[in-house]
This record gives C-alpha cells, sequence and structure tokens, in this order.
C-alpha cells in the first residue's frame, strides 16, 4: 500500500463458462473490476497538464474517483471447431472498457475509450508429435489504445509537429500473423 495515497478499494467478481457442443467448443469470461479513491486526496498537480488543477496546483481526488489504468468491465469470448479429427480453427474476441490517463486521478478528462480485438487461430496435427499451427491476432487490425498518461510536453515543437498535446496514448498491437510447427517429444 502507498502511506500518500489515501484509502483505495478495488472490488469485482470473475466469471467464466466453457463447453463443448459436439465438434465445436465455447468459452466466455467477464471481469468486473470497481477500483476507486476512498478517501479525499490532493496530489501535485500540473495545469499545464491537467486544467483541473486548484489555485493551489493541486489535483483534487475525492471518494468515489476511479483509479487510473485499470478497465471497469473486460469480457473475453471464443468459439472452436474441430473441422476434422486432426483440424481446428477458433475465433475469439477480447473487449476492454475505457480506463482513466495515469495522472488524472481526479477524473476529470475524457478517458482513454474502449476497445475490442478479434484473434483467429488454427492447428493441424500432422502426426501425434508434429502440430502445424497459424494465427492472426488482431484480425480487422482495428486502431486502439491500451493506456494513457498526462505529461509535459518538453521538446521543439518544430522537431515533432503537432506534440502538444499532453495525453500520451500507448497504441495498440496492429494486426500481425503467426505460423509455425510444433514438435513434441
Amino acid at each position: 500500500f502507498f502511506q500518500n495515497a489515501g484509502d483505495t478499494q478495488r472490488v469485482g467478481l470473475d466469471a467464466d463458462l466453457r463447453g463443448r457442443i459436439g465438434r465445436v467448443s465455447w468459452f466466455a469470461s467477464y471481469g468486473l473490476v470497481d477500483a476507486t479513491f476512498e478517501s479525499p486526496l490532493e496530489l501535485p498537480g500540473n495545469v499545464e497538464v491537467n486544467d483541473a488543477t486548484n489555485s493551489d496546483g493541486q489535483l483534487e481526488v475525492q471518494p468515489g474517483d476511479r483509479l487510473a489504468g485499470i478497465p471497469r468491465h473486460s469480457f473475453k469470448t471464443g468459439v472452436g471447431i474441430a473441422v476434422t479429427p486432426e483440424w481446428d480453427v477458433a475465433l475469439e474476441t477480447i473487449v476492454s472498457s475505457s480506463r482513466i490517463f495515469l495522472g488524472d486521478e481526479g477524473n476529470d478528462q475524457l478517458p482513454v475509450g474502449g476497445y475490442g480485438v478479434a484473434n483467429f487461430r488454427s492447428s493441424y496435427q500432422l502426426t501425434d508429435t508434429v502440430q502445424l499451427f497459424a494465427r492472426v491476432d488482431n484480425l480487422f487490425d482495428s486502431d486502439y489504445e491500451t493506456f494513457g498518461l498526462l505529461a509535459e510536453v518538453e521538446i521543439e515543437l518544430n522537431e515533432v509537429p503537432n506534440a502538444d498535446d499532453p495525453r500520451f496514448l500507448s497504441p495498440g498491437a496492429p494486426r500481425s500473423g503467426f505460423a509455425g510447427i510444433r514438435v513434441q517429444f
């Protein structure tokens, strides 16, 4: 725990369902995390970064403000089909709700948006010990962000055009593909 962060609370639940009907298998999981500050708090603020700082330059945090960087909702689901006894294909989706920027503990800015991505995989069992596989992550090449940070911009604007926004975003992974052979002895 942190002595200077006041009281915080993380309450949630996880639910997971799985099943199989014939050659089709499926799963669905849901996570809820209500991560909040539970006591009033003043944190060092920076008016250049967050215009919600008070007249003393402090960022006011109230009970119930969400902790930064933690999505409230997450959901994963998928379905797999055994096309033949040797070959299977699967599609999964991952969905995450919005999250608060680090540096916006008072929850005064728009949050980092939620996102959803789909992934595809397939495998073929050549022998008892050799399997071919392929996987495509972010199948539809969605543009999304996974993290946000408010920070001062201390660079020459002519070096980096349009670098006057203090909201830094971590991009999600673009579409990527993998293929290979697994050998087990």
